[in-house]
């Protein structure tokens, strides 16, 4: 080992020998990197410069966003506010209104910017969010100004900082008094400077010293990352030159002083420094750890530092050795801690796994064990993704957790691995030893999952109990219309010898019987959407469209002295939801509206009053989040208004409205299960509810639902009312003799040949036997000895290029989504007619 003594006298030697050669041979090399350091570190002050300015239209945003929220434009409190003007353009760019005006401003109610330029930046603002201009002209010829403005409802409110007042606040921020600070142009023509009187409007090429007289300048130019202009700041040298001049002319003095120095320099190193030092690293060596008292033999005649450097010693070593005594009894109680919360997270009913950015298994606890059967010591350290490939659809989402630090809450959620589950699925993120890791928290609820569903289906059988007195009703109406329409064709056709005669009489009777059968068709569709039973199916939907399927069934079945008031939204109101459980809802809370006017009213009070729905769009408030806590600040939702005029709920009983089995019908006319499962399903579409009521004056329910972050547009299809003819061998496979014959006049009408089947069976042979002719397939979903979708498969091994339109009087339900699955090219709802039958084979062919 080399001796510290030596090397330090060495390295003292070379240094003096260095610094004696700099100084003789590189003086003026020390000049220009001393100028060159100063000029680097300007620009770092540059740079803090345009931090600073960053900062105060930072500051003027979030004043001017406080001016906007609080809304307070009381004259006296605008004087508070630090901007030059403050006025509101309409969406033509003309000043409105006023609100704020310094003295020598010329802006005025009626000016148009149209043809200033600061008219781009006033084109370009985006809705709702505030923004800054560049350094502009103002168009009234009052100076340069920077705008921040906020475009709302297509009025502007703007407001106007001259340059004086930035110039202002840039000096009351900054501490550079003795420096000037220039924006300019990228040609280098100076906008504006904290310095009023600069002997020239363009920056100089050359040193600017000659500008400024006896004083010489540093500057330094950047492109500043706030504004589109180059930053430039101007810092007087003149004290380091007048330095740099003394010390070149008296530099051989300092060389023979720099050799005094040196000499004396090692003789008190020698004598007060490395010999005490000696002596401490001695007592160093001689340290025992795991000793609490030792003693050294030990004295320093040197320097107080020296000596308190001992004493800090000892002193260090004492703590050392009681903090060497905590950390075993500290280890003892982490290692008791760890155990501890071991025993917690296996002991959790929730299944709790945790991995890596790579999707490395570090945490696998009991609950996964149990469920999954997979051993805790055969899990760690696998790929998630590899062991449970069913969970890969969260890999996204596990992903965004640890990089964006984002957590991610799933109810309900459909996991396919051989067998269907449902789970509520958590994946938060972790930070462990400085490593970033995900958790990912699991519970089955299947068994809750289809108690619920069946409940749901349970209630709407109850639903369905409760409006089948008006279908009936209004189906008989129907059903009137059609037969006596027909007995009135028959009376005409047996009594007339020329039918020319009454011809046009039968075409208005076709009419009737027509829209007849088309609002039977509708009921019909209406009653099967509301009884059939099916999972979650979360997809984009219009809200329109709901709450038509609702007013739609109201009229059909709830009591005709009921008045509907259904409003639509004017435009698209997109939700991501299951459709069905959303009408289910809808219609629930009307079915209690309507009791509410009709069968909960006292015999002797008029039955019947307004029913009012409508949807409106909202943002989420701080006063509207206080009631619903469980809600997101600033959010778009949609809100849902059902208003009725019946009897009201008591105050006392409203807080108990929405609990299960809770009514207030008379016993025998209500579950109370209706707006309990309203409830559970608004719950489960992060949705909440309120209601108000007043006794024998009416109730409002408010439903809110999310409004998606995704703008997405429904296009609808709409289909062509011409008959559209073709030609070739179309096979029908139906087992209804009535539907057959229709079919046939129908294909007959539009061009087609055709081969009929009544069963899967003999609609197999038929294509066999003729399957290079057969274009088109028509299957019905249900028949007998083989099904729809039975029959579908076998055709499928005959020919797999088969083309299959499936017909059914059923709504498009599991079977039929499992059927165009499996390649069924298009699904057609009974009944239709023949011009849907044609557009629908002519999309095909």
């Amino acid at each position: 080992m080399k001796s510290a003594k030596k090397t330090f006298l060495l390295i003292d030697f070379i240094s003096l020998v260095i610094i004696v050669i700099i100084l003789l041979v590189n003086v003026y090399v020390v000049i220009f990197e001393i100028e060159n350091d100063f000029q680097k570190n300007q620009l770092n002050e540059t740079k803090k410069i345009d931090l600073i300015i960053g900062s105060i239209i930072d500051t003027r945003i979030k004043e001017f966003e406080n001016f906007i929220n609080n809304l307070d434009w009381n004259i006296d409190k605008l004087e508070n506010y630090n901007f030059s003007d403050i006025f509101i353009l309409d969406d033509d760019f003309t000043i409105i209104d006023v609100l704020k005006k310094e003295k020598n401003s010329g802006i005025f109610v009626g000016y148009n910017f149209a043809y200033s330029k600061v008219i781009s930046f006033f084109e370009d603002i985006p809705d709702n969010e505030v923004v800054y201009s560049n350094i502009y002209i103002s168009p009234d010829k009052t100076g340069l100004s920077i705008y921040i403005a906020k475009k709302i409802n297509q009025t502007i409110i703007a407001s106007r900082v001259s340059i004086e007042l930035f110039n202002k606040m840039l000096k009351q921020i900054s501490k550079y008094e003795n420096n000037i600070i220039i924006i300019a142009t990228e040609t280098g023509f100076i906008v504006t400077s904290t310095e009023k009187n600069l002997p020239f409007s363009i920056l100089p090429e050359d040193d600017v010293s000659k500008y400024f007289g006896n004083k010489t300048f540093f500057n330094s130019r950047i492109k500043s990352t706030v504004l589109d202009n180059d930053l430039v700041i101007l810092t007087p040298a003149s004290r380091l030159y007048e330095i740099l001049t003394q010390f070149k002319r008296f530099y051989p003095y300092i060389i023979l002083l720099l050799i005094l120095i040196f000499i004396l320099k090692t003789r008190l190193q020698i004598s007060y420094i490395f010999k005490p030092l000696k002596k401490l690293l001695d007592v160093v060596q001689g340290w025992e750890t795991e000793k609490d008292v030792q003693e050294y033999d030990i004295s320093f005649e040197s320097f107080d530092e020296i000596y308190i450097l001992y004493n800090a010693f000892e002193q260090k070593r004492k703590e050392i050795f009681e903090y060497i005594v905590q950390i075993k009894n500290t280890n003892l109680e982490i290692l008791k801690i760890k155990q501890y919360l071991k025993n917690i997270i296996n002991s959790m009913p929730s299944m709790l796994i945790s991995i890596n950015d790579e999707g490395i298994i570090n945490e696998w606890n009991e609950a996964a064990v149990r469920y999954f059967g997979i051993n805790a010591i055969d899990a760690l350290g696998k790929n998630l993704w590899d062991i449970l490939p069913h969970l890969s659809k969260f890999k996204e989402n596990c992903n965004d957790s640890i990089d964006e630090n984002m957590v991610f809450e799933y109810k309900r959620e459909l996991i396919k691995n051989g067998e269907e589950k449902f789970m509520d699925v958590s994946i938060f993120p972790l930070t462990e030893n400085g490593e970033k890791s995900t958790a990912i928290r699991l519970d089955d609820i299947t068994k809750l999952e289809r108690t619920e569903q069946m409940l749901r289906q349970s209630q709407k059988m109850e639903t369905i109990g409760t409006l089948a007195g008006g279908i009936a009703h209004d189906f008989n109406n129907v059903l009137g219309g059609i037969i006596g329409t027909m007995s009135l064709i028959k009376l005409r056709v047996k009594g007339s010898e020329d039918l020319n005669i009454i011809k046009d009489k039968l075409l208005e009777y076709i009419v009737i019987i027509d829209k007849c059968s088309i609002r039977a068709s509708d009921m019909v569709n209406n009653l099967l959407t509301l009884s059939r039973k099916q999972e979650s199916n979360f997809t984009y939907f219009d809200l329109n469209m709901a709450i038509n399927s609702i007013e739609k069934i109201s009229k059909n079945t709830f009591d005709k002295s009921i008045n509907l008031d259904f409003k639509y939204y004017p435009e698209e109101c997109i939700i991501y939801a299951d459709i069905n459980q959303i009408e289910q809802s809808l219609l629930n809370v009307c079915v209690n509206a309507a009791h509410a006017m009709t069968i909960m009213k006292k015999q002797e009070t008029t039955q019947g009053g307004v029913l009012s729905v409508q949807i409106d769009k909202i943002i989420m408030d701080k006063h509207l989040y206080k009631k619903h806590p469980e809600a997101f600040i600033n959010k778009e939702y949609w809100i849902i208004s059902v208003s009725d005029t019946g009897v009201g709920i008591e105050n006392s009983i409203i807080n108990k409205i929405f609990d299960p089995f809770f009514t207030t019908k008379e016993k025998g006319k209500g579950t109370g299960l209706g707006l309990s499962m309203v409830y559970s399903i608004i719950q489960l579409h992060n949705g909440f509810i309120d209601l108000y009521s007043e006794l024998n004056r009416g109730t409002t329910v408010n439903i809110y639902l999310p409004v998606p972050k995704e703008k997405i547009s429904l296009k609808t299809q709409s289909v062509s009312d011409d008959l559209i003819k073709g030609q070739g061998t179309i096979l029908v496979i139906d087992d209804e003799q009535m539907i057959r014959e229709t079919y046939k006049e129908m294909l007959s009408e539009c061009g087609y040949d055709f081969l009929l089947a009544e069963n899967g069976l003999q609609g197999i042979d038929l294509y066999k036997n003729n399957m290079d002719k057969i274009k088109l397939v028509i299957l019905d979903m249900s028949m007998p000895i083989l099904s729809g979708i039975e029959t579908y498969r076998q055709l499928k091994i005959i020919d797999p290029k088969i083309k299959v339109l499936m017909a059914s009087g059923f709504r498009q339900d599991e079977r039929a989504k499992q059927a165009m699955d499996e390649g069924v090219n298009k699904f057609l709802q009974k009944p239709f007619t023949i011009n849907k039958l044609s557009s629908a084979i002519a999309e095909l062919l």
